[in-house]
């Protein structure tokens, strides 16, 4: 009998592992069952992901290597350790598979959560409150402990409820596992209570239609020198999740010095960096890219200028205020933040680019008041 890639076998076991033994014709052509050199039985079932480099849309998934998987499922041969017979096992090439039986279950991960309800409500003197109790989440490259039970909380219907903290609705596997101390295992949990000053009237709650959202702010901390790492410069290859990037303003005459302020809540886990493109007037307008403003260890007061900053090094431009500035010390504080680009005209156009990461996602940046001068 001949394998699909040509070569031939003298003997094969029937109804291995399980499988359903059909007879072949003679001089049949089969192949293995393999993905890229990798029994598809290590495949064809439910994985663990790994606990390490999971990102915002991407995480890795560990094909195990020894005779059983994770649940004592009997996958082949022990391949964790070369020998001659059996070599290490890995992936001999690139493949893209799949199928419409394939699916992850996912944690629904969220920072903001709107319980909706219809009630009727007669009269001021009945009532409808409620209560969550609600799962602790990991942010992405965070050190929150996700799946600690958080008691209830006091919330109001049919309104955007911010958390203290990153909460998720688990996905039923992970339920099975880690929430077998909550009430039917569930992680997310709404406490509804009833008051009224009159006996005879009492709110009425439709519980057919009560349904939530739930939502989270997309921002990360990737690993980035903003001083070396020019990726943050481009559209294509910025590694942050969350940016902002203003219009480009164009000048009704040419400018040498850019300013650009703004108010901002920056919790202590979080950061933000702020950029500039310029318009010249020899440039090529279709070609956008960013330079870091030079930040407060990279200005200098030049004394031949009357006081005016300028630039030590450009090649060390971090992005940073003038200014050091403290992170912010309660929810809504807002502090003021500065930022100039001495000398590095003519320009006739600019635009602004924020780039934001936080190491807890329910605490990103938040900004009002974004202006920007162009100086002379």
């Amino acid at each position: 009998m001949k394998v699909q890639d040509g070569t031939s076998i003298s003997s094969l076991t029937r109804g291995f592992g399980g499988t359903v033994a059909t007879e072949h014709s003679k001089d049949s052509t089969i192949q293995k069952y393999e993905m890229g050199g990798v029994s598809l039985r290590r495949l064809n079932k439910k994985h663990h992901i790994v606990d390490t480099d999971i990102d915002m849309d991407s995480y890795y998934v560990k094909i195990e290597n020894n005779s059983t998987d994770y649940l004592t499922n009997i996958i082949g041969e022990d391949r964790s350790s070369d020998s001659v017979s059996s070599p290490t096992l890995s992936f001999n090439g690139e493949k893209s598979v799949g199928g419409n039986k394939i699916y992850a279950t996912e944690n629904i991960v969220y920072d903001t959560v709107a319980p909706l309800a219809s009630y009727i409500s007669l009269s001021p003197s009945v009532n409808a409150t409620a209560q969550i109790r609600t799962v602790s989440s990991t942010s992405v490259k965070g050190s929150e402990i996700s799946f600690t039970d958080i008691p209830y909380q006091d919330i109001e219907l049919n309104r955007r409820n911010k958390m203290s903290s990153l909460r998720m609705v688990s996905s039923s596997p992970n339920a099975d596992e880690y929430l077998t101390s909550l009430p039917e295992k569930r992680s997310s949990i709404l406490a509804l209570t009833f008051s009224t000053n009159n006996y005879n009237l009492s709110p009425m709650m439709f519980l057919d239609d009560i349904t939530a959202e739930y939502s989270k702010h997309r921002i990360d901390k990737p690993d980035i020198d903003y001083v070396n790492d020019k990726r943050t410069s481009t559209f294509l290859f910025d590694p942050h999740k969350s940016t902002y990037v203003s219009k480009t303003v164009r000048l009704a005459q040419s400018s040498n010095t850019l300013k650009v302020m703004l108010s901002a809540f920056r919790d202590k886990a979080a950061d933000f960096r702020v950029m500039y493109s310029l318009v010249k007037v020899e440039g090529n307008p279709s070609i956008q890219t960013f330079e870091m403003f030079p930040g407060y260890q990279n200005l200098t007061i030049d004394a031949d200028t009357d006081g005016y900053l300028d630039i030590i090094d450009v090649s060390k431009n971090s992005g940073l205020p003038d200014k050091f500035t403290p992170s912010s010390s309660s929810d809504n504080q807002f502090i003021q933040y500065e930022y100039t680009a001495p000398n590095v005209g003519p320009f006739i156009g600019f635009a602004i680019k924020i780039v934001m990461t936080s190491s807890k996602m329910d605490k990103y940046p938040r900004f009002k008041d974004l202006r920007a001068i162009a100086l002379a």
